[in-house]
């Protein structure tokens, strides 16, 4: 199963990615492309990612940035 803070971490890591690179990043198979894009569209709604057209990134918060290293540092 897949956390908003491993969606976090992708995107942090991958900026720009669409819903289908994350899928692929996080090794995913296309039937859970649903739940991927629902948990980019909840990050989105708390201000920790943004959308460009049909590409996400991390949004240019503090509060973002810092919840994006945290994760990485855990991660790492």
């Amino acid at each position: 199963m897949v956390s908003k803070l491993d969606v976090v971490l992708i995107v942090g890591l991958f900026s720009k990615s669409s819903p289908k690179v994350v899928l692929e990043k996080l090794g995913k198979k296309s039937a859970h492309y649903n739940s991927i894009y629902n948990l980019l569209m909840a990050l989105k709604a708390a201000g920790i990612v943004k959308k460009d057209d049909e590409n996400f990134s991390l949004a240019e918060t503090v509060s973002a940035k810092r919840l994006f290293w945290l994760v990485y540092f855990c991660f790492k």
